[in-house]
């Protein structure tokens, strides 16, 4: 039986998930598993589940920004999301803040994480979200 021979501009015919949708869509499922581990209560996976969806929601607001275009970008999520605007910085020192903590968890030296710690994390993803959300998909107040 003979293999079907696909054309090369077959993919080009298939519409291309933009990547700052292909990032927003894995922040919102790392965003829900980590709400899954919450209520399982698994604070250390609440923790990296929350914080990845943070990862995840900076690239889709960079992505969506003019500073993806630009040649030399630095290499931190969070310093990227400075470059946005004076939002995308608030949130990356919020942000940034949890990266030791996190790396400490992943390390094993802080394995029991508080409960209010993750809560803080959660609030500010969910927050995030929301931004990120009405940006990429800005709703219409037009009357």
């Amino acid at each position: 039986m003979a293999t079907p021979i696909v054309s090369s501009t077959v993919s080009s015919l298939r519409p291309r998930v933009p990547n700052s949708v292909r990032l927003f869509r894995s922040g919102v499922d790392n965003y829900e598993a980590a709400q899954q581990a919450l209520l399982d209560d698994k604070l250390l996976d609440a923790l990296e589940y929350g914080y990845r969806a943070a990862l995840r929601l900076a690239g889709a607001r960079v992505a969506d920004s003019p500073v993806a275009k630009r040649r030399r970008l630095p290499r931190s999520a969070w310093d990227q999301l400075r470059l946005v605007d004076q939002r995308g910085a608030d949130y990356a020192d919020l942000f940034e803040a949890f990266s030791r903590v996190r790396q400490r968890a992943l390390n094993g030296l802080d394995r029991h994480i508080s409960p209010a710690r993750v809560g803080t994390l959660m609030r500010l993803v969910e927050s995030f979200l929301d931004d990120v959300d009405e940006q990429l998909h800005p709703t219409s107040t037009a009357a």
